[in-house]
């Protein structure tokens, strides 16, 4: 896990990359590296911070180059399957000087081009410049695990881990992006296009590569990667359990391969549950293990009595933290730096504070179970999408047998302008939009964004939940969370070979009357305590975010009152009557008006950084 800022400039105003890179020392404190060439009248610099997982030695330095005049890299990832990959490239006759999947990803670029995607399994970012072609390559993982972000102009491209490190860029000009921030206030929506909250500053969407042509400058972006639209295998449902059973068995062992100590997060969830129990499984019995919990006093979000239940079974040393508003106001500023743009739920500080936990205790390396609810159907919302769907084809019996809501299955077959206007009337965001905002905001804005929102059938909506409307921005947020204390985040649940084989099991294995996430319940038996396996409340990262604001505002109130969004986005009057509403989408709302106010202070009021 690293950090790395590239650049083409005009080599007569090409900046001293050093300033962007030291912005993200925090993702790579064991070492540095910057790499410059001048190509006629451009500039192309590759720089690199460097946090050590996987042979520690100098031979990992990067920006890394085969050979003088061959490609060069940086790289911020792991690549699981690197062992194999060196195998089959030793026994073409390659040679390598460390241990390091960096070293094997250049390679297997130089040996398959920008076909060597179609053999990696991992999460990355890179970007390679090859002097050879006069381009740069690059690419994110099939996820969007790892971030990569660019901007572009007619005269330069530049490209960097994160947005931080392009707004220190001289010639990088940038402002609020109205459009993404209108998503974020009323809709929840984060990560879920190419655009940043910032104009003119994108991302390379998940799986996706690009190919940019010096002697042109002309950028090319393109998907390398879906996942299979085969017919569902209704073939034999043991075979399909066993199967899911053994790819997630396999991401795990290959997700625990690391030269520094690993640990786990640990909710009490199935998800976090199943990758601690494996690692147990595959781990001799007394080897140690180390798992980190979030936990709230008096609060129906506090889940420790699940994770203790693993925790006993699994013999494990156990950490709780406990976060609460004291803290986190002294704490909120730095963290909406660390992560570029604001969160939408406080959930985020809980698992800043699990990380900042992690690493006083000395781990590099963190399991967690992200993935697997968007890949095995496990929110609320998936039962809606499939109760409309039934109700739909007639099917209301089966309906109500599956413990759906015929109101929410009604509401998801609405018309996206019905939606609209009853979000106008219910939604305490929009009530807080101040009068001149309210009337620029088009109905039609909200209808095509309902319009967006409507799924017909689940398979459609996990997808989408995949790579748009809600995987994103939880990667987003662990990366972020745990690269602010130079923590490797580690997913096994998001193994493209396990996603294949969850995408082409029947969605009514997935999710069924018997509960969420079936098939991977069943496949998770003979290793996950049955107290936490059998659970049917799906609490999710939770915390007591309303009473934590309340607390917050009663000693703190021009948090909410003073700055950008509030004088913008709203209104403090509308803001108070907010505050006096009280309930929990009030104060949802107040959360994002505080972020962006705090956010727009960081970012665009004083120097970065």
């Amino acid at each position: 896990m690293c950090g790395f800022v590239t650049g083409v400039d005009p080599a007569s105003l090409a900046p001293d990359v050093s300033a962007q890179l030291d912005l993200i020392s925090h993702r790579g404190p064991d070492d540095r590296g910057v790499f410059s060439q001048d190509v006629g009248p451009l500039r192309v610099s590759l720089a690199h911070r460097r946090l050590s997982i996987i042979d520690l030695s100098l031979r990992g330095h990067q920006p890394m180059q085969s050979a003088p005049g061959g490609p060069v890299i940086v790289f911020n990832g792991e690549i699981y399957n690197f062992q194999e990959l060196r195998g089959v490239l030793e026994a073409g006759g390659r040679r390598f000087r460390s241990k390091t999947d960096t070293e094997v990803l250049l390679a297997a670029y130089e040996e398959w081009g920008e076909s060597c995607l179609d053999r990696l399994a991992g999460m990355w970012s890179f970007v390679i410049w090859d002097p050879r072609k006069n381009k740069l390559f690059g690419a994110r993982d099939r996820f969007g695990i790892k971030p990569l972000y660019y901007y572009q102009d007619k005269d330069r491209f530049c490209a960097a881990s994160e947005i931080k490190s392009l707004l220190a860029h001289p010639h990088v000009k940038t402002a609020p992006n109205s459009g993404r921030i209108l998503d974020y206030f009323l809709f929840n929506l984060h990560d879920h296009t190419e655009q940043t909250m910032f104009k003119d500053i994108l991302q390379v969407p998940p799986a996706h590569a690009f190919r940019l042509d010096l002697t042109g400058h002309r950028l090319t972006q393109w998907r390398y990667w879906s996942l299979p639209t085969a017919q569902e295998n209704r073939a034999d449902w043991g075979a399909s359990v066993r199967q899911v059973r053994e790819d997630l068995l396999r991401s795990v062992r290959e997700h625990l391969v690391a030269d520094v100590p690993v640990g786990f997060c640990l909710s009490g969830g199935i998800d976090s549950s199943s990758i601690v129990s494996l690692a147990r499984a595959l781990k001799q019995d007394s080897a140690p293990m180390v798992a980190f919990t979030s936990a709230y006093d008096d609060s129906p979000f506090d889940e420790r009595e699940y994770a203790r239940e693993v925790v006993k079974a699994k013999a494990m040393d156990w950490h709780v933290v406990i976060p609460g508003p004291d803290r986190m106001f002294e704490d909120l500023e730095k963290m909406i730096y660390f992560q570029d743009e604001p969160p939408v739920h406080s959930s985020v500080y809980a698992q800043w504070c699990v990380m900042r936990m992690a690493r006083e205790k000395g781990v590099k390396v963190l399991l967690d179970g992200q993935g697997a609810d968007e890949l095995f159907a496990g929110y609320p919302a998936h039962r809606d999408v499939m109760a409309s769907d039934l109700l739909l084809h007639g099917r209301w019996i089966r309906m109500l047998r599956e413990g759906s809501s015929l109101p929410r299955a009604v509401y998801g077959l609405a018309p996206a302008g019905l939606k609209a206007a009853l979000f106008r009337i219910r939604s305490p965001a929009w009530r807080a939009l101040n009068a001149d905002l309210r009337g620029d905001v088009e109905f039609q804005y909200l209808s095509r964004t309902f319009e967006n929102l409507q799924y017909r059938d689940l398979k459609t909506r996990l997808d989408r939940d995949t790579f748009e409307l809600h995987l994103p921005k939880l990667l987003h947020y662990e990366d972020r969370n745990s690269m602010a204390f130079s923590i490797e985040s580690r997913v096994p649940f998001l193994d493209h070979r396990l996603a294949e084989t969850a995408c082409q099991t029947p969605v009514d294995w997935r999710l069924s009357a018997r509960g969420s996430k079936w098939i991977l319940r069943e496949a998770m038996r003979e290793f996950v305590p049955a107290r936490v396996l059998d659970r049917k409340d799906k609490i999710g990262f939770e915390t007591p975010q309303t009473a934590w604001l309340k607390k917050l505002l009663e000693r703190r109130e021009e948090l909410l009152l003073e700055g950008w969004a509030a004088r913008n986005l709203s209104h403090p009057s509308l803001l108070r009557r907010l505050r006096q509403s009280g309930g929990e989408s009030d104060f949802a709302a107040i959360w994002k008006i505080i972020c962006l106010n705090q956010w727009h202070r960081i970012f665009f009021e004083r120097p970065i950084g």
